[in-house]
C-alpha cells in the first residue's frame, strides 16, 4: 500500500525573532581584552564561535618568514575541501586577528598521510620570538607521538611531577638551548589518516588539555593568561576540519579512570565467562573477536552464549561510567552486541548496535524481572561505534559515537531496574553477543572497554523551559500547527496535514520543546493504528533573506546534529527534511514544487541510482514522487548526516523537473519527522545550521 506522505510549510517567512544575542570576550591584539560575555538566555550555556569557517581564512593572518624575501614563495595554508590545510612547507604560523583570554578551544586534525609535526600555540604574542620563527606563546603539540605535550615559548608553565616530567631542574628554560618540553600524561593520539579532537582549555592561569576524551596534561602559573591562537606549518601536511572556541568561566571536571582493557592478546583479570563457547572466542593484536551465534537475553530466554562479565564499584559510591567500541555488520535479525549494565539473567540496561527492522540501529533497552522494555531505537551510520552507559544514583543513560561523530551523541535515559533486588545485589559490567546467523559465521569485534567515575551528579535527563502540545479534532487539519520560536529566521513546529474523517479521535499526542541547555525536541505518540493523517514535527527555517531567487545560490548547506529515538519497534516514521519552491518572491506565492528527503525510514536500505552532494549518496524515488514533489532517499546507512550540501539537491530537482532557475525560489526548509499508523518516538537537536551564500545561521545556541 502507498501511503501520501505530506509535510507543512508555510507560505510567509516569520517575522523577526526579537531575541538578539552577542559576544565580545575576542579582542585586537593590540588592546586588554576585557571579559565580556552577553549572558544566554538559557542558563550556563555560552555560543561557541568558529574561528575556521570552512571557506575562507577570514580573522586570521599568516606569518611566514621565508614569504618575506621571496614573493614567489605560495602560503602553506590553504582551503581544501572545506578543510583548513597546513602543509608541510614553507614553514610558519597561521594567528589570529584577535586575542582571546579564559575559554575552550576545540581542534580536530589528522595527519592524512605520513605523521609529523605541528602544534597548537595559546596566549601568542611576540611574533619570531624563538629562532626567528615561533611566536612567544605556549605549545600544545601535535607533534605525532608527543601529541598532548607543552612547549615553552618565552613562557613558562608548572605541571604536576615537574621534574618526573620536564628533566633536571637545572636543565629546565624557556629559551634556545634549555629543555622547554613538559611531556604528557598519557598517549591519546589516533593513527595517521584518522581524526583526532583535542580540547585546549585556558583559565587564568591554568591550562588543560584533553585528546580524544582524554585528559592529557594539566598546567598552572602560566606566565601568561590571554593572547591569540595559532597553527602551525612544521613539516608535515596537517588538515584542521573544526576549530571553534567558547569562553568559560571554570575548567572542566575531569573524570578518573578507574579500568581498561584494550583485549590485546589476553583478557585482563577480573573478566569471567557465561555459558562459554572456547572455539567461538579469541584475542588477537586488534582485540576480542567473539562469534555471534543464535540466543537470547532479552526477556526470558536468557540462553546467549559467551556472555562476558566483570564486577562493577556499586553505583552509589560514586557516579559510574562504563565504555567500548564495538565493530560488525549484522545481517540477522536482532543480530546484536550489547554493552550491560548487569544485575542478573532478569534484572539489567543493555546498549548496543542491533539490526531492527532491516536498519542498523543502536538500541537501548531496560529489563525487570524479566519484563524487557525498549528505551529507544536510533539509527546508525557506521559499522564501528562506540557505546557508554552513565549511572547516577537510580538514573542511566545511554550515549554513541561514530567517526562522522566525535561528540557523544545521546540514545536515552531511563531509571536502573532494582526495584525487588536484595540490597546487598552489585552491579557487573558485561559484553552481550546474540542473535547470530545460523547459517554465517559472524565475528564482532570489541575494543576499549573502560569503566570511569564521573566527576559530578547527572545534568539529564535535559529539563524543559518551554512545552507545547498539538492534538487536532476531526475536521480538515490542513495547515493547523503549534509553534515555539527559536532563533531569528527558526521556528519549531508541530502540525498535521489532511482531513480526519469523523468517528473517533486519533491520539497523536504531539510535543515540542526547548530545553535548558540550549538544544529542543519533538514527541510522538501515533499509538491509533486506524488514523492515517500524516503529522510531522520538526524546525522550519525561513530567514529574511526567503523567498531566494535560485538563479543566485551559490552555496547552501546545512550542518545537522538531530537524532530521532524510536520507542517502539513497529510502525512507519521517516527523518526528512523538506525544500519549498515557489514560482514567485512574494511571501504568499503558491508551491511550485516541493523537495523531500529522507534520511530514515522503517524498512530495507534503498537502493537505486544515485548521486552525490559531496558527503553522501542520494537516489531519486519515483515512486513517492508525484507532480510538484520530488523525493529523494539518502543511500547506504541511515539518519540524519551531519552536512547536507542542499543546493545539490536542489539543481537536481530543477533539472528532473524542468523548472527554470531564474523563474524559481525557495521560500522555506523544513528538517524533522513525518510519522503515520502506531509509530511513537521521539527526536532530539543540538545542532541546525544553514550556510546560505556563505552567512551562517544558527537555529540552536552550541553547547561549551
Amino acid at each position: 500500500m502507498k501511503t501520501l506522505v505530506l509535510f507543512i510549510t508555510l507560505s510567509f517567512c516569520l517575522t523577526p525573532f526579537s531575541a538578539r544575542y552577542t559576544m565580545a570576550w575576542g579582542s585586537e591584539p593590540t588592546g586588554v581584552p576585557s571579559k565580556q560575555v552577553t549572558a544566554h538566555p538559557h542558563e550556563g550555556l555560552a555560543q561557541a564561535v568558529a574561528l575556521f569557517n570552512g571557506e575562507n581564512l577570514a580573522g586570521w593572518h599568516i606569518d611566514v618568514p621565508k614569504m618575506d624575501a621571496d614573493a614567489s614563495i605560495e602560503s602553506p595554508f590553504i582551503i581544501r575541501n572545506g578543510m583548513l590545510i597546513c602543509r608541510a612547507s614553507p614553514r610558519g604560523h597561521i594567528i589570529t586577528d584577535k586575542a582571546y583570554q579564559d575559554y575552550r578551544l576545540q581542534v580536530e586534525y589528522r595527519f592524512p598521510s605520513t605523521p609529523g609535526n605541528s602544534g597548537v600555540l595559546v596566549h601568542a604574542s611576540k611574533l619570531r620570538a624563538y629562532n626567528k620563527m615561533f611566536p612567544q606563546s605556549m605549545e600544545v603539540q601535535l607533534w605525532h607521538g608527543q601529541a598532548g605535550d607543552f612547549y615553552c615559548i618565552y613562557e613558562n608553565l608548572t605541571i604536576p611531577d615537574m621534574e618526573a616530567r620536564r628533566g633536571p631542574k637545572e636543565n629546565w628554560g624557556i629559551s634556545e638551548n634549555k629543555d622547554r618540553r613538559l611531556q604528557k600524561l598519557k598517549d591519546a593520539e589516533k593513527p595517521a589518516g584518522e581524526w583526532n579532537t583535542m580540547i585546549i582549555e585556558c583559565l587564568g592561569q591554568e591550562i588543560k588539555v584533553w585528546l580524544n576524551d582524554e585528559l592529557v596534561n594539566y598546567g598552572y602559573d602560566c606566565t601568561a593568561v590571554k593572547g591569540q591562537i595559532a597553527l602551525q606549518a612544521e613539516g608535515a601536511e596537517i588538515e584542521f576540519r573544526k576549530v571553534t572556541l567558547a569562553p568559560i568561566a571554570k575548567l572542566t571536571k575531569t573524570s578518573q579512570g578507574l579500568f581498561h582493557d584494550d583485549f590485546k592478546h589476553r583478557l585482563a583479570d577480573g573478566w569471567s565467562w557465561l555459558r562459554e563457547d572456547q572455539q567461538a572466542w579469541r584475542v588477537m593484536e586488534r582485540g576480542l573477536e567473539v562469534r555471534v551465534q543464535p540466543g537470547n537475553m532479552w526477556g526470558k530466554a536468557n540462553d546467549a552464549r559467551n556472555v562476558l562479565v566483570r564486577p562493577l564499584p556499586k553505583a552509589s559510591a560514586a557516579p559510574l561510567e562504563i565504555s567500548v567500541v564495538f565493530s560488525n555488520a549484522p545481517t540477522a535479525r536482532w543480530e546484536q552486541a550489547d554493552l550491560v549494565w548487569f544485575y542478573d539473567k532478569g534484572n539489567m540496561i543493555k546498549l548496543g548496535q542491533e539490526l531492527v527492522a532491516d536498519r542498523l540501529t543502536v538500541v537501548m533497552g531496560r529489563e525487570e524481572n524479566d519484563r524487557p522494555r525498549t528505551i529507544a531505537i536510533v539509527p546508525l551510520d557506521d559499522y564501528t561505534v562506540a557505546l557508554r552507559l552513565q549511572v547516577v544514583s537510580n538514573l542511566v543513560r545511554g550515549q554513541f559515537r561514530t567517526r562522522y561523530w566525535p561528540q557523544w551523541r545521546d540514545v536515552g535515559e531511563c531509571d536502573l531496574p532494582v526495584k525487588g533486588l536484595p540490597q546487598e545485589t552489585e552491579p557487573k559490567a558485561s559484553l552481550q553477543f546474540y542473535n547470530g546467523p545460523t547459517n554465517a559465521e559472524h565475528w564482532i569485534k570489541a575494543n576499549d572497554f573502560a569503566v570511569r567515575s564521573l566527576p559530578a551528579a547527572a545534568d539529564w535527563p535535559r529539563a524543559k523551559i518551554e512545552e507545547q502540545t498539538f492534538q487536532p479534532g476531526v475536521g480538515a487539519l490542513s495547515r493547523r500547527e503549534t509553534r515555539i520560536a527559536l532563533a531569528q529566521g527558526f521556528t519549531l513546529v508541530s502540525g498535521a496535514d489532511g482531513e480526519q474523517p469523523p468517528g473517533p479521535v486519533p491520539q497523536f499526542d504531539q510535543t515540542i520543546h526547548r530545553h535548558t541547555d540550549g538544544s529542543c525536541g519533538w514527541t510522538w505518540n501515533r499509538s491509533n493504528p486506524a488514523s492515517k493523517t500524516v503529522t510531522m514535527q520538526g524546525i522550519e527555517f525561513c530567514p529574511l533573506e526567503f523567498p531566494l531567487f535560485t538563479a543566485d545560490l551559490k552555496d547552501f548547506k546545512a550542518e545537522l546534529d538531530i537524532v530521532s529515538r524510536l520507542d517502539i519497534d513497529r510502525g512507519d516514521h521517516t527523518a526528512a527534511m523538506g525544500i519549498r519552491l515557489a514560482s514567485s518572491p512574494e511571501p504568499k506565492a503558491p508551491s511550485r514544487q516541493e523537495i523531500l528527503i529522507w534520511f530514515d525510514w522503517y524498512g530495507k536500505d534503498w537502493s537505486a541510482f544515485a548521486f552525490s552532494d559531496g558527503q553522501r549518496d542520494y537516489a531519486f524515488d519515483a515512486g513517492a514522487s508525484s507532480d510538484g514533489r520530488i523525493v529523494y532517499r539518502l543511500q547506504g546507512l541511515r539518519g540524519a548526516p551531519p552536512k547536507v550540501n542542499i543546493k545539490t539537491l536542489i539543481d537536481n530537482a530543477l533539472k528532473r523537473a524542468n523548472l527554470n532557475p531564474h523563474a524559481t525560489w525557495v521560500s522555506s526548509v523544513w528538517i524533522g519527522n513525518q510519522v503515520w499508523n502506531v509509530s511513537q518516538g521521539s527526536a532530539l537537536a543540538n545542532t541546525v545550521d544553514f550556510v546560505v551564500n556563505g552567512k551562517r545561521h544558527s537555529g540552536l545556541p552550541r553547547k561549551q
